[in-house]
């Protein structure tokens, strides 16, 4: 796959792109710093810019057969601050991909975008409200996020997660889309692998599967 990579200086982000270096995929890595980038690889292509950016997020799209964003919602803020930064980043992301021709996203998000089988979970109707007390700027860009995606036509996956703080690796993850039980924490590896997996198999499209420990 040539996969464009959005958030490869984040952990979730630098462990996906480990992993499609490793299964010999080419990365175009859309990055801010590019100083943090420690990998050398000659299938790695680092292009800096902004979420804000046009041409700089058309030169990281340009060449990709799939776009992959690991970046996750801000966990300091300000309450009355009303800005959508990663939402915003993903409306101008879709527009490039609709201009160039391009028709699969993968992106990560958190249970403030609600799925039609999060009713099922009494644990997905208690997070959502939590975040929109305690994080509510990171809550209105998750929200905002799902309109902006939901609202495309393109071959979308929203891959959601809690609580990416668990160790590694327990014993694998497991997938809730409406079925069983959502568990609250997963590693950032098994986020990572499960990102891949979800990008090489074409899975879950228009769907929002969360990820979870196991």
């Amino acid at each position: 796959m040539n996969i464009a990579l959005l958030g490869a200086t984040g952990a979730i982000g630098g462990l996906f792109l480990n992993i499609a270096l490793e299964n010999g995929d080419t990365v175009y890595a859309y990055v801010r710093n590019p100083d943090k980038i420690k990998v050398q690889h000659d299938r790695l292509h680092i292009v800096k810019g902004e979420l804000t950016d046009a041409l700089a997020m058309e030169d990281a799209i340009t060449n990709a057969d799939i776009v992959v964003s690991t970046i996750g919602p801000a966990l300091k803020g300000k309450r009355n601050d009303m800005s959508t930064p990663i939402a915003d980043g993903h409306e101008l992301m879709l527009k490039t991909m609709k201009r160039l021709n391009k028709r699969r996203l993968i992106t990560l998000a958190t249970p403030s975008i609600r799925a039609e089988g999060d009713n099922k979970s009494l644990l997905l109707k208690i997070i959502p409200s939590g975040a929109k007390l305690y994080l509510p700027w990171a809550y209105r860009d998750m929200v905002k996020l799902g309109e902006v995606i939901k609202s495309s036509d393109i071959d979308w996956t929203v891959i959601r997660i809690m609580s990416p703080n668990a160790k590694s690796s327990g014993s694998g993850y497991g997938v809730f889309t409406g079925n069983g039980k959502a568990k609250l924490s997963v590693s950032r590896e098994n986020v990572a692998k499960f990102f891949y997996e979800v990008a090489s198999k074409n899975l879950f499209i228009g769907e929002m599967p969360i990820v979870f420990n196991v």
